[in-house]
Parts: C-alpha cells; sequence; structure tokens
C-alpha cells in the first residue's frame, strides 16, 4: 500500500469524480430551495452591508433550520466568485462527501488493514443509492456520521494506548462539520457517541473534543457569526416542530417500505444482532461499541416512527453506518464456514478465498444494480 497521504488523496480523486457525476445526473431534494439559499448567503454576508435576515418580505424562510453553512458556506463563495449557483452547490456537496469518504475508506484500512473491508466500504459510501433520494444536507450527513461511529469503534480498538491529539481534533471536526450540516440529528447521535468514547480516553482529551466541536460547529455557521441569539431561537423551534411534524404529510413508513428501501441494511442489522446474540466473541467489532450502536439506532428509530409524518432520510446516518458494517459481518461469516469434504490444505485455502470473492461480488453487484436501478427510475426524488 502506498503511504497514507498517497492513498487518502487518490481516494479523494476517485470519489469526488464519481460524485460529481451523481449529482449532475439526478436531481436532488428540494434542489432549487438550496440554490436560492446559496444566492441568499451570498448577497447577506459576502457584501456589504452585512444583514442576514431569516424571512423575507412575504414571511418565507429564506433559510433551513438545518441549518446546513457548512454546504452553504463554501458554495456562496463560489458563487461569489462568479460560478453558477448550482454548480457551486453540487461541487461542494460533492467535495465534502469526497473528503468524508476518503476518511472512512483510511479509517476502515487502520481498523482492519489485512481485509478488504475497505475497499468494499469506499465503494459502499460512494455509490450509495439512498443518494438519489436526499436532499443536501441529507447526502452529507449520512456518510458524515457513519465516519465518527468508525473513529468511536477506532478510539475504543486503541485504547490501551493515550488518544492522540490529532486524532481528537480531527473527530471534533467531523463532530463540528456534522452540527453545521444537520444540528439536531448530529447532537442526537454525537452525544452518546462522545460518552461512549470518554470511557477511553482522558478527562483532558474530551474537554477538547467537546470544545473544539462547539468551535468548529461555529466557525463553519456564519450565522453564529452575526445573529447568534436570533439563530439559536430558530434552531429551537425548528427542532421541536420537526420533532412533532417531518416528512412527507400523510407518509408512513411501513416495515415493507423500510425493507423495500433499505434491503442490504436489514441484513447487516440482522447479521448484527444474530451474532451478539449466538457468538459474541467471534462478532467482527467489539460488543460495547456494537451495543452502544444498537442502542443508538433503537432510540432515534424509535423518536423517528413517533413523528405524525415520516421520511427516511432522517435515518440516512444509520443507514449508511450499518451498510459500511454489512461486509465485516459477511466477510466473518465466511470464516466459519466449514468444508469437512476438503481435506487437502492448498484447496482448502483456494475455497475460503473463492467464498470471500463471491461475498465481495455479491455487495459490489447488490449496491451497484440499487443505485442503476434508482438512476433509470423516473419521478421518484424525494420520495422518502
Amino acid at each position: 500500500m502506498p503511504n497514507q497521504s498517497t492513498f487518502f488523496l487518490a481516494v479523494l480523486l476517485v470519489s469526488f469524480v464519481v460524485q460529481v457525476s451523481y449529482y449532475h445526473t439526478i436531481s436532488l431534494a428540494d434542489d432549487v430551495k438550496w440554490v436560492e439559499r446559496v444566492k441568499n448567503l451570498s448577497h447577506d454576508i459576502l457584501q456589504l452591508p452585512i444583514h442576514i435576515d431569516f424571512k423575507d418580505n412575504h414571511d418565507n424562510f429564506r433559510y433551513g433550520g438545518h441549518p446546513g453553512t457548512s454546504i452553504l458556506l463554501p458554495a456562496a463563495i463560489a458563487f461569489r466568485l462568479g460560478a453558477h449557483p448550482q454548480y457551486s452547490l453540487l461541487a461542494t456537496i460533492a467535495f465534502i462527501n469526497a473528503l468524508v469518504i476518503a476518511s472512512i475508506v483510511l479509517t476502515c484500512h487502520t481498523l482492519r488493514p489485512y481485509s478488504s473491508w475497505w475497499l468494499i466500504a469506499g465503494f459502499i459510501v460512494t455509490i450509495h443509492p439512498l443518494y438519489f433520494y436526499g436532499t443536501p444536507t441529507n447526502v452529507v450527513i449520512g456518510p458524515t456520521i457513519a465516519l465518527l461511529f468508525l473513529l468511536a469503534l477506532l478510539v475504543y480498538e486503541k485504547r490501551s494506548r493515550p488518544l492522540s491529539t490529532r486524532l481528537a481534533w480531527f473527530i471534533s471536526f467531523i463532530i463540528g462539520l456534522g452540527l453545521s450540516t444537520r444540528l439536531p440529528d448530529t447532537t442526537f447521535i454525537a452525544v452518546p457517541l462522545i460518552v461512549f468514547m470518554s470511557a477511553y480516553i482522558s478527562f483532558q482529551h474530551l474537554l477538547l473534543i467537546v470544545a473544539a466541536s462547539i468551535f468548529f460547529a461555529i466557525l463553519f455557521n456564519p450565522f453564529f457569526w452575526f445573529i447568534p441569539i436570533e439563530y439559536i431561537k430558530t434552531i429551537i423551534l425548528s427542532t421541536a416542530s420537526h420533532i412533532v411534524d417531518t416528512g412527507s404529510p400523510g407518509f408512513q413508513l411501513t416495515p415493507l417500505w423500510v425493507l423495500y428501501y433499505t434491503p442490504l441494511t436489514t441484513i447487516s442489522i440482522f447479521l448484527a444482532v444474530l451474532s451478539f446474540i449466538c457468538n459474541r466473541k467471534k462478532i467482527p467489532v467489539s460488543a460495547p461499541f456494537l451495543l452502544t450502536l444498537f442502542l443508538i439506532t433503537a432510540a432515534t428509530s424509535s423518536l423517528f416512527l413517533s413523528a405524525k409524518s415520516q421520511t427516511l432520510r432522517y435515518l440516512y446516518p444509520l443507514i449508511f453506518t450499518w451498510d459500511i458494517l454489512l461486509p465485516l459481518f459477511l466477510l466473518r461469516l465466511s470464516d466459519q464456514i466449514h468444508f469437512p469434504f476438503i481435506t487437502n490444505v492448498r484447496y482448502l485455502t483456494l475455497a475460503r478465498q473463492l467464498t470471500r470473492l463471491f461475498i465481495v461480488s455479491a455487495i459490489v453487484f447488490g449496491f451497484s444494480f440499487l443505485a442503476i436501478y434508482n438512476l433509470i427510475l423516473p419521478g421518484f426524488q424525494g420520495a422518502i
């Protein structure tokens, strides 16, 4: 393997090209609204006099409460420099996701250097079919929170050594990125993950992560720079509203809907539960981490399903996380397949390698099929 910097840059480039191609092929949900928000932010803070209004003359919100400024701010700068607003938006989303995807691949390789997990995980998160149904913030927050879960797993598995300050700053950067993309979702997941990590890091590093996360959240959010009090009020009201009413009016997710849109996620959760109950010593990730993931999944899903109206987009962080873990569960399952009829060591090794190859190919085919299926299926953007 080449050095980490070269490896990271190579994955960054490939994923950026794929992501740009994706977003120029499909139409993201609420695309028109976000292009307008790019123009609004550029007009409000990138030219004098600086003045931010959340509502226009018709009492309509000019910005969302997500807040999505991790996307809006770079896109607004690109727009102010002369780029087309929609291209600025799509390129920003693609670049942020490419950074996150490259970090996911590198983290997976660090966790399992002798496994092909990093390669499959990178493929999954680069072409994930649910990109076709997300808003700009959804398609960024999914892989971002998945990376945060992987970093929490890395902290646990490296707990015998002191946490490096560089890793603590990077974890804070990812949390800050999430908070400035979708604040409620990130808070609901990041807080229990920080509690989980606090058992394996020093108190100084815990304080650093909390303080630096807040710093990055403010740094990436210009609303905190100019109108912090008004913005905090808007966030509180928006979050309270989203907990009660979310998604499309009258749309209710049923188990069949969830299974239809997330078949591989369902398989991943099933394998995790089965491994946790039947053979906890041989699960491919630590039991404390998996238990934490179970609890966060259950709590988030319960809150989501209690809403009057629902949208699968709010589960993107968990879906992406479980999908990234799927290859790990299947590859571990392949190690437990025995071939008693093969006595030759050479043929036995070949049989196991072919089994792993079949599993990898099945995962690649499954996600490729879902991506192509969604690409050629018109009229469903924003439906979930």
